[in-house]
């Protein structure tokens, strides 16, 4: 099964003070230009003169391409400045990698626990408590109180890539972090406040990093996206389900803008720019951004599943590209408050429940129906089936 080549293939040694843990990273064995990128591989590396130097790079390259991140500022010696010539894919331990690893090891005991094989159901139920504390110890770091998070291992460094990522937020999706323990979720909650990312006008972007790679800045992806709302919607804390919905209603609408505009027929993309008030397809990597897209369609289809009854659009909003986005952004959920320490749910329920309902609801986030408003689900809904059906036909027809 799949568990069996990565605990093969992928496994790794990670020696963290007196202590070493297994833990899992991307690492191919190919060490030659990838065939669909044949050309650019070559080039990339004219400069080298060693053939250990080229392979190696090579090597990374590849195992970029594994992890769907192909590519990102996270991959590069120096994040702050990246060149994909700095590539070191190899020497990166990847929190999102472990945190999948995390979460699978729970999925398995359950589906063991159904079979009524109580014995492997034990066994995965004991790898999935025991990787949970080793990927608490690799992964968390907390330095002060508005950067603490799941930051990426760097083998080389003997240290953490402390740069945002979205990946900061997996384990929340994941679970892999004690339920019980509220602070720690709050703490990463903090963090990506304090990055900022929860002010972009279309979603969370993939890092803060310009490095023109597809996976950084300014680009939104639809499964990110979705873990981290996924992940803030499952919490115990009230002001993160909230700002889970809020980030949910501005990439329904942010994806659906997108969709109205294209012309002549609207089309889902793979990437969307979430810094721009009017809404756009993603850019950069090696190839031309793709539509569709499987991955985007599943995203909104889940999202109007959760949220499509109070998801909702003023008539007089849907011809102005900049209105939606702002008042989305005017009725942002407040911050946590900060309490000097403690569990935020614990000490300040009262606080919370208060500040909600304190809130403004603008007629974005509000449930029931408006005269003046217009049901995000049936519109969304719509496209979404008029989007499968196109690909469906378009399948028939080739």
């Amino acid at each position: 099964m799949e568990m069996e080549f990565w605990t093969n293939e992928r496994g790794i040694e990670v020696p963290i003070g007196d202590k070493t843990y297994r833990m899992f990273q991307y690492r191919v064995g190919c060490n030659v230009p990838r065939p669909e990128s044949f050309c650019e591989d070559v080039r990339l590396v004219k400069q080298k003169t060693k053939v250990e130097d080229k392979r190696q790079i090579w090597r990374d390259l590849s195992s970029a391409a594994e992890s769907g991140w192909d590519f990102s500022s996270r991959w590069m010696k120096n994040p702050e400045k990246p060149k994909l010539v700095d590539i070191e894919t190899t020497n990166i331990v990847p929190v999102d990698l472990n945190a999948y690893i995390c979460g699978n090891y729970e999925i398995l005991s359950h589906l063991y626990l159904q079979l009524e094989n109580n014995s492997k159901a034990f066994e995965y139920h004991t790898k999935h408590y025991e990787f949970r504390e080793n990927f608490q110890k690799v992964f968390f770091v907390q330095h002060d109180r508005e950067t603490a998070g799941w930051y990426d291992y760097n083998l080389r460094k003997k240290d953490h890539n402390k740069n945002f990522y979205a990946t900061i937020a997996i384990p929340l999706f994941t679970r892999c972090y004690h339920s019980i323990d509220l602070q720690q979720s709050e703490r990463i909650f903090r963090t990506m406040e304090t990055a900022g990312v929860f002010k972009e006008p279309g979603g969370i972007p993939t890092s803060m990093i310009k490095s023109h790679q597809q996976w950084d800045y300014p680009n939104g992806w639809p499964p990110l996206n979705h873990m981290i709302i996924e992940g803030l919607r499952r919490s115990d804390n009230k002001l993160m389900q909230k700002k889970a919905f809020w980030l949910a209603t501005k990439w329904v609408l942010s994806n659906y803008r997108v969709y109205r505009n294209d012309s002549p027929k609207g089309k889902m993309w793979e990437k969307y720019e979430v810094n721009k008030f009017k809404p756009n397809k993603g850019v950069g990597g090696e190839y031309q951004v793709q539509a569709g897209f499987g991955w985007t369609n599943g995203v909104i289809l889940d999202l109007l599943t959760t949220f499509g009854d109070r998801i909702e659009f003023k008539n007089d909003l849907e011809m102005n590209p900049n209105a939606v986005a702002k008042e989305v952004i005017s009725n942002e959920p407040p911050n946590l408050p900060d309490v000097g320490g403690g569990n935020l749910q614990q000490n300040n329920t009262q606080q919370h429940n208060q500040t909600i309902d304190n809130t403004r609801e603008s007629s974005l986030l509000k449930q029931g129906s408006s005269s003046n408003g217009s049901r995000m689900t049936l519109s969304l809904a719509f496209l979404c089936l008029c989007t499968l059906i196109s690909i469906l036909v378009h399948s028939y027809t080739l």
